[in-house]
């Protein structure tokens, strides 16, 4: 028997904007499905907030929002902060964040954007010092455009530590993460700030980080990990809930004993019984099953580095995930991280395996134990039926555009949008379905395991 589980392991919330917001029925989805796993409810929390960058059309994945779109995103993540808050047995967080609703973001955003941010109808007009070409440096000189700092959701209550660090993300970029810390009146002892402190600080029950840029779900995770002090860390991506219990003590124990154990993923829909369709001499990976399994818990061997919910050691993702020097700003773990591994595997076999030590949860099993949450389905009636107004107009918009510059002739597109046939009858277009491709888009697709 280990030390208590919530002593052992960090839960690692990534979140950023998409078509649901403001409404926060899939993270209340995500939060929810934690109590099926005992243990889970009572670990600490760090969610973090990407940044974004206005444009003249939302495009979700890469971090492009319109004006409205912000607001809608700030209004989000002012009522996720409250709920998280409720949810950790901050109660005051909740009373207050739901009182200031969206009103507390509106004088802010509006002093904001004042003239802040001009859109062009290709790309940003500010600088964008993204640098992809460079991976994230600790020690290069920061550089920020004040043209894309975006408002932060101030804190409402006292029992809020605020800090404000600048992140460099890349040789010649940076962006300011906005960093709040809520403790309870139960506080776990923490590490100390200085030799010279006598006494450990507590231990933050939730720490909520908002970043003014978007820097892509790797970096989140990269700088999200500064603020772990558990041997384990519990990363969740905000659109995936657990619908299958496991016991969470009973990994970690198994992770204690035997250090062979850095990554441990979970099956969903598209990858249960995953040990009977992975590793074989058509696949070029050797078979994942063990024979004999030398675990306490059944495991199976993974070839892929899933974003999707994982438990794994803080220390191999500190050092080995991104001490590997190929994660960038905008990058996802699995695209870059992923598929250098799954190389390494095809061409070298069990030993390559052995180095990164990436085993999936009960893969023979019919069952499965994540599912990706659609947002359409939490959604208010009066904002889905927003969201549906607003990809029509989109789509007309679009498709006039298309008209004007085939032609030449704005009269034409004119004549288009007062057609009395609508854009669905005119381009086929099943909005239904268009608003449950955009959402898998949003957060990166479930790649098929």
């Amino acid at each position: 028997m280990g030390s208590p589980v919530q002593d052992r392991i960090t839960v690692v919330i990534t979140s950023s904007p998409v078509r649901s917001n403001p409404s926060i029925g899939v993270l209340e989805a995500v939060l929810e499905s934690f109590g099926i796993v005992p243990g889970l409810g009572q670990c600490n929390v760090i969610v973090s907030f990407d940044g974004c960058r206005l444009h003249h059309e939302l495009q979700a994945k890469s971090g492009r929002v319109t004006r409205d779109d912000l607001g809608r995103y700030l209004t989000f993540k002012e009522k996720a902060t409250a709920y998280l808050r409720s949810c950790l047995g901050l109660q005051q967080g909740l009373q207050q964040g739901l009182q200031q609703g969206p009103d507390s973001d509106t004088a802010a955003l509006a002093q904001t954007l004042q003239g802040a941010v001009s859109i062009s109808d290709a790309e940003d007009s500010s600088p964008r010092n993204d640098d992809n070409n460079d991976p994230a440096s600790e020690t290069s000189t920061p550089q920020t455009d004040p043209d894309n700092l975006l408002p932060v959701p101030q804190p409402q209550s006292e029992g809020c530590e605020v800090q404000t660090r600048l992140l460099r993300t890349g040789a010649r970029s940076s962006c300011t993460a906005t960093i709040h810390r809520y403790c309870d009146s139960g506080d776990r002892p923490g590490p100390t700030d200085t030799a010279a402190e006598s006494s450990p600080r507590p231990s933050p029950r939730l720490t909520v980080i908002h970043l003014d840029d978007r820097i892509g779900f790797a970096l989140s995770v990269k700088f999200a990990l500064d603020h772990v002090t558990t041997p384990y860390v519990f990363i969740v991506q905000h659109d995936w809930k657990f619908v299958t219990p496991f016991p969470l003590e009973g990994i970690l124990n198994a992770m204690d004993t035997h250090p062979s154990l850095n990554y441990i993923g979970f099956t969903s829909r598209k990858s249960a019984q995953y040990s009977m369709r992975r590793g074989g001499p058509s696949t070029g990976l050797p078979r994942g099953t063990l024979d004999p399994n030398p675990y306490p818990i059944p495991l199976c061997r993974l070839y892929f580095w899933y974003d999707k919910p994982h438990i794994c050691r803080t220390n191999y993702y500190r050092t080995q995930v991104f001490g590997q020097g190929v994660l960038k700003r905008g990058d996802f773990i699995e695209d870059t991280f992923g598929q250098m591994m799954l190389g390494d595997i095809k061409a070298n076999g069990t030993a390559a395996h052995d180095r990164y030590g990436a085993f999936i949860y009960d893969a023979e099993s019919p069952d499965f134990y994540l599912v990706h949450v659609n947002g359409r389905k939490f959604m208010d009636r009066d904002d889905l039926a927003a969201m549906k107004m607003r990809l029509k107009s989109a789509g007309i918009e679009k498709r006039d555009q298309r008209m004007a510059s085939s032609s030449g002739d704005i009269d034409r597109a004119e004549r288009g949008r007062n057609d009395s046939s609508s854009g669905e009858e005119r381009y086929g277009m099943d909005f239904d379905s268009h608003l449950a491709s955009s959402h898998e888009n949003m957060s990166g697709p479930e790649t098929a395991s």
